[in-house]
């Protein structure tokens, strides 16, 4: 009875947010749950029914329906006749009915548990409006609100430090370990330069796409900076190999580092079929990322060295 008391006052809750327009739709399966008022007025109802079970059963018979079209009647009434033979509360305890309720209702053998319901906030409710705060009152006295929009602003503060704490020193690391490999402050700086270009691309398409940074397409980061100077380190030290003769480059490692983008575009490109928006963002920046990344280290990295003059083919 507590329960059923507290679901009434989250429906509530529920429906002032949407007259205030908070939210434009929520759902709440309040009436799986158990109501012992709603059961004491079905009961009597209902044991008259079960005992006009014969005659209902007969009648079916006599109008053709055989036993298979008759057994599920026979079925009911007994659930019926046994529900109504005290004034104990009556819970679903088949089975099939548990793992049905499960979906969305838990209920403990002491009486206590929880509902799963879904809101859905107006589009103008966002953490930088006014209405934000609105959506939070609907948490508190056991009645709870979770999802992307609630935990976004929650962790924010806290992506933004590890990011930095963990950016800067993989950044110093990759430019001292380009440095070892390269031995030249030239090659190195067209590295990163290739890389800041590949960024600024990366920003400029996701703004044309209205797409939006969030905690989980920002794991992209570390991937899309990995692979940058992985690329970038395959094409310099072949170019230094063939003396900046980019038909060299393109029919070996050119050929190979585009084939292994193209099947990383592959594999991520997979979760933008996901039903998680999470999911879909990771896959839809990983793919802008690598394609500009692959891109920028197969034809611009060849053009600025060709440049700058044709080395020596290193010899082995």
């Amino acid at each position: 009875a507590s329960m059923v008391a507290r679901l009434k006052e989250a429906q509530g809750r529920l429906d002032g947010a949407k007259s205030g327009g908070v939210l434009l739709e929520s759902t709440l399966p309040s009436y799986w749950w158990p109501d012992p008022a709603h059961q004491v007025e079905n009961r009597k109802v209902l044991a008259e029914l079960a005992a006009q079970s014969p005659r209902l059963l007969a009648e079916a018979d006599t109008a053709g329906f055989a036993e298979e079209g008759t057994g599920l009647g026979k079925m009911v009434f007994q659930s019926l006749a046994a529900a109504t033979s005290s004034n104990a509360l009556v819970v679903p305890t088949s089975p099939a009915a548990k793992e049905l309720m499960g979906l969305f209702m838990v209920r403990n053998s002491d009486g206590s548990g929880y509902l799963l319901g879904s809101v859905l906030p107006a589009r103008e409710v966002d953490p930088s409006t006014n209405g934000y705060p609105k959506l939070r009152a609907l948490n508190g006295d056991g009645i709870y609100l979770a999802g992307w929009n609630l935990l976004k602003p929650a962790i924010g503060s806290v992506i933004k430090e590890d990011l930095t704490r963990m950016l800067v020193p993989m950044g110093l690391l990759l430019i001292g370990m380009m440095a070892f490999i390269f031995r030249r402050a030239r090659d190195v700086w067209f590295a990163i330069f290739t890389m800041i270009i590949g960024t600024l691309v990366m920003l400029a398409t996701m703004s044309l796409l209205e797409m939006k940074w969030n905690f989980v397409n920002l794991m992209a980061t570390p991937l899309l900076l990995g692979t940058g100077i992985d690329y970038a380190i395959h094409v310099t030290l072949t170019l230094r190999r063939t003396g900046s003769c980019f038909k060299e480059f393109w029919n070996g490692t050119g050929k190979a580092l585009l084939f292994c983008g193209a099947s990383n575009l592959i594999g991520f490109g997979s979760m933008c079929f996901s039903s998680s928006d999470a999911l879909d963002s990771l896959g839809n920046v990983a793919i802008i990322g690598i394609l500009v990344s692959m891109l920028g280290s197969l034809f611009l990295l060849p053009g600025w060295h060709e440049e700058k003059g044709n080395p020596t083919p290193e010899r082995e």
